[in-house]
């Protein structure tokens, strides 16, 4: 009996911690964004990248580093990232690393010559480690697991999306 009664004062004291729904709905659609730019700019360059190597005139080791030099600041990056934000908080360092993303990409657009192209690229990746693992750290402190049902209906709907494509493709050969 008593151990119910201190699991009810539990869950009303966890329910009026609960943020507002326009907040967490401010947070989302400003963590979705993020999330967004970050993997845009990693699917826009190597599209692009034969038209920029082009425009300066770059040798294939550089041209090769473009892309390299960014997945590699982003990969080694993130464990820094998930540590200071477990020391200084979420919200300071995620908006650092968007800081720090943006500088990169400011830096690359004002480069002019392939080095500098380069150098704000491994800045630009080092700012997009600590954004992809924050916005899913964040997401996770904003819905916590207990408010997460499973659902197989989502499942099914991611399921036929990934194998959609290659069934079109082998459907349209014949």
């Amino acid at each position: 009996m008593i151990d119910q009664a201190s699991a009810m004062a539990d869950t009303k004291s966890i329910e009026s911690r609960q943020r507002p729904a326009m907040s967490i709905l401010l947070a989302f659609v400003a963590l979705c964004l993020s999330i967004f730019l970050v993997a845009l700019d990693t699917v826009l360059i190597p599209t692009a990248l034969p038209t920029i190597a082009l425009s300066f005139n770059i040798s294939d080791s550089l041209y090769v580093w473009i892309g390299s030099a960014y997945l590699l600041a982003n990969a080694a990056s993130v464990p820094l990232w998930g540590k200071l934000s477990d020391i200084f908080g979420r919200k300071p360092i995620i908006l650092t690393a968007n800081t720090i993303f943006l500088a990169g990409s400011i830096l690359c657009a004002l480069s002019k010559d392939a080095t500098t192209l380069v150098a704000g690229r491994v800045v630009q990746g080092f700012g997009g480690g600590g954004v992809v693992v924050l916005v899913h750290v964040c997401v996770s402190d904003i819905f916590p697991i207990r408010s997460v049902v499973p659902s197989p209906t989502r499942a099914t709907y991611v399921a036929v999306a990934l194998c959609d494509q290659p069934y079109r493709t082998c459907a349209c050969r014949r």
